[in-house]
């Protein structure tokens, strides 16, 4: 290759760089806008059918591979052109589609407007993947380094789009990145001294200029923030943003939360002020002038007061602080405040003369920690006698099950471990959660106490419930008589129902918020007898405790009771099923489906010499096993890491970069395309190191600073990602020499096989956890290798 055409690929392997850094960055800013316009599974279904945009780019070249090949400058500009141009554009049109996911099992024409969605937010990846592609096929001599460039730009955007969304918000966001698209197509004119230029900057800056200012979120109006807005005199005081989430703060007199309130309440409420995190479940910020609010010994969070007299209080999930308010209300002697985003312990500190002080440790006895609740109890080496956990989710989407997918480390059963070692003798664990029906995640919660306190677990466990919370006690040690008579007495003066004492008579219980039957008495009666096993097993919804392994304690779903539960509750029985679950397998066979006709129909198109069934399987293993391994390790090091923003962003720029550097080496170490089967068993024996020495490493270097654990994952990931870059380029490579009409049908299989990998982990982490997909993963890997002389 001559040092001018050198020169060429370099420049345009920079172009692929920053283009694949700002697909990522869509990708990323994408996921949060419908995080916050939707719902979190909403948002996971909606991105997985959108970067199907990947696959259709394939299955486009395969298609216009002899046309993009005799004019590739032009093709691959105007592909790059397109994707600034459609990121803005689409991201305008999808805001004001009349969307409404709550409607379509009763609208048919709302499936009609979730394609439209699909397609507008696919767009952009078509785009960008096509350009890709494109650049791939034309310097099909230098597979490695083009691709190389792609994992590289992408690793630099994963990471780059945290730091810019602490600089902006999601919306500005999007408009810097259609802007970073249209500087490459930019880029790729002034390489090749094109007429294209004037009009690139133009188009560019217009439609910038033209669309940014327009641009807003569309936010359901399901969402508690748009049930908020409707209140009167309602005011917007502040917004916030961050990677941690989308803030916003609103003052109301019609604010009144105290969740699960005492029926026999009868004094005002504070005025309070509403944080809402990504438009979701509102966290208050309580006025207080001294005078403590009567209603904060009014609810089931507060029956553990009645057992512990000047505690030291370590309340997990902080929050605006009316935990806190209610522990000092208590005469708490310490309270130790832990809460994820320094933006709501900011908003607290602003106003002191609404919120009191109560975060000011020059005032109380408090001291707030900008901390992940799990990683800073696992961390921590200071007993509490009481830990407090209340009500981390809202209300609205726990019970419309919209966090089935979601994992959660605070509720497995090592979680709980770690609680009860900080509890100092005869300290209390307080576990407040939504109450549904039927019964599911206070049944979880009980069924993992159980677990963890083993043999002793029925002196150590003692449960209330109201009209709409349900408060688990875990005590270090035996209840006394004392004890239940004070858990009594507390109950009987707010109407309160008693669940389980270790004492407790059938007749105390259901006496006021009255079921049929008295359901929760009945299950943690059998939950702690010998049939436990068989009770958990043939319960309708899933309450086995989860694991760390197998996080995902919102997650109750199970297939032998669907029809069952859809006869019972007729019309009703989407709001009584796990629906996010649901959502979750529609896009499975939603992106299977489209996924096979976008890899089928090139089949039609290419001679026969341009496919076979050893490229089809090779380049799906090698998707599969890619994204596996990367969702694996993603969960892994969330825990690890402490921060799960953070966490994805690490594990992503860690193997993006190291998986470019592996095929940047394979470009130059010609021993791997010769012997690719060795290195595929280096993949398979490093995996497995991991699976044994990951979680006892984690533990022992928990209590690092946050530096130096970025530092050790990096390191860590580098081995196995770097050797994970290979065969994907080394096997495109192949293909090029001995079958180059298939390179864009295999680019078109790995996009697809991507895609499908990415959900399908999912319900194999739910199955068989994290160690399972490694394994699997491993397993396609190993396919690929022994398959890799027939493409």
């Amino acid at each position: 290759m001559s040092k001018c055409a050198g020169g060429k690929a370099g420049l345009y392997a920079l172009a692929v760089g920053m283009l694949s850094a700002a697909v990522l960055s869509y990708e990323i800013v994408l996921t949060r806008v419908l995080a916050i316009t939707q719902w979190h599974h909403f948002a996971h279904a909606i991105i997985s059918l959108a970067l199907l945009g990947f696959g259709a780019s394939g299955t486009a070249l395969s298609l216009l591979r002899r046309r993009c090949e005799r004019s590739f400058h032009t093709w691959f500009f105007g592909a790059t052109l397109a994707f600034g141009v459609t990121v803005i554009s689409s991201f305008w049109l999808s805001q004001r589609l009349p969307l409404n996911p709550f409607m379509l099992l009763w609208d048919k024409w709302e499936w009609a407007h979730l394609a439209l969605y699909y397609v507008t937010l696919s767009v952009p990846f078509f785009f960008g993947a096509f350009a890709i592609g494109l650049a791939l096929i034309h310097f099909r001599h230098t597979v490695a380094t083009i691709y190389a460039a792609d994992l590289i730009g992408a690793s630099i955007g994963a990471i780059g789009t945290i730091g810019l969304l602490y600089l902006l918000p999601p919306v500005e966001a999007i408009a810097c990145i259609a802007g970073l698209g249209i500087l490459t197509s930019l880029i790729v004119s002034l390489v090749e001294r094109s007429w294209l230029i004037l009009p690139t900057l133009l188009v560019g800056s217009g439609l910038i200029l033209g669309l940014a200012p327009r641009l807003s979120l569309n936010i359901s109006p399901y969402k508690e923030l748009s049930v908020a807005l409707e209140f009167p005199d309602t005011e917007v005081l502040d917004t916030q943003s961050s990677p941690l989430g989308l803030l916003h703060l609103l003052d109301s007199p019609a604010f009144h939360h105290a969740p699960g309130l005492s029926f026999a309440h009868v004094d005002n409420l504070p005025r309070q002020r509403g944080i809402f995190v990504d438009a979701g479940g509102m966290s208050p910020i309580v006025e207080f002038s001294g005078d403590w609010p009567t209603y904060l010994d009014n609810m089931t969070a507060s029956v553990v007061y009645s057992l512990v007299e000047t505690p030291r209080v370590l309340v997990l999930g902080a929050g605006g602080g009316s935990d806190v308010l209610a522990a000092l209300a208590h005469n708490a002697r310490q309270v130790d405040a832990v809460e994820l985003n320094q933006q709501v312990i900011d908003w607290v500190r602003a106003d002191p003369q609404f919120s009191g002080g109560i975060y000011d440790s020059t005032r109380y006895p408090v001291r707030v920690f900008g901390r992940e609740a799990r990683g800073f109890v696992e961390a921590s080496r200071e007993p509490y006698d009481l830990i407090q956990l209340t009500l981390l989710d809202s209300v609205s989407a726990s019970s419309a099950g919209v966090y089935a997918l979601s994992e959660s480390y605070l509720y497995t059963r090592e979680a709980m471990q770690a609680y009860q070692r900080r509890l100092s003798p005869g300290g209390i664990l307080a576990i407040t959660r939504w109450i549904k029906r039927p019964p599911r995640d206070s049944l979880r919660l009980f069924a993992t106490a159980a677990e963890v306190c083993g043999e002793q677990a029925a002196g150590q466990l003692a449960m209330i419930r109201s009209w709409r919370t349900a408060t688990l006690l875990v005590k270090n040690g035996n209840y006394t008589h004392e004890d239940t008579a004070h858990l009594r007495e507390f109950c009987q003066q707010r109407s309160f129902d008693l669940v389980y004492l270790p004492d407790i008579r059938e007749e105390e219980v259901n006496r006021y918020h009255q079921l049929e039957e008295p359901v929760y008495y009945q299950a943690c009666q059998q939950l702690l007898s010998p049939q436990r096993e068989a009770f958990i097993q043939e319960y309708p919804f899933q309450i086995m405790p989860a694991t760390d392994e197998r996080p995902y304690f919102f997650h109750f779903f199970r297939w032998k009771s669907f029809d069952t539960l859809r006869k019972r509750a007729g019309n009703a029985w989407f709001p009584v099923e796990e629906w996010g679950y649901l959502v979750l397998i529609a896009t499975l066979a939603q992106a299977t489906v489209l996924s096979l006709l976008l890899i089928i129909v090139p089949l039609f198109a290419l001679p026969r010499r341009g496919a076979n069934l050893w490229i089809f399987i090779y380049f799906v293993m090698l998707g599969g096993g890619f994204m596996f391994i990367e969702i694996a390790s993603i969960q892994r090091f969330i825990l690890f890491l402490s921060y799960p923003t953070y966490a994805v962003a690490v594990v992503l720029c860690g193997f993006l970069l190291f998986a470019g550097l592996g095929s940047f080496l394979a470009s130059r170490w010609q021993w791997v395309h010769h012997h690719l089967p060795h290195m595929v068993g280096i993949i398979a024996l490093v995996g497995l190191l991991y699976t044994m020495t990951l979680g006892p490493l984690f533990r022992e270097l928990m209590g690092l600073g946050d530096g130096w654990k970025i530092v050790i994952s990096l390191l860590l990931l580098a081995p196995l990602a770097t050797c994970m870059g290979m065969p994907f380029p080394v096997g495109l490579q192949r293909v090029a020499n001995h079958t180059p009409l298939g390179m864009p049908w295999a680019w078109a299989i790995n996009g697809c096989a991507s895609v499908v990998s990415a959900v399908l982990a999912t319900f194999a982490a739910m199955a068989i956890g994290f160690t399972g997909v490694l394994l699997l993963a491993l397993g396609f890997y190993l396919i690929a290798a022994s398959i890799f002389c027939k493409i």
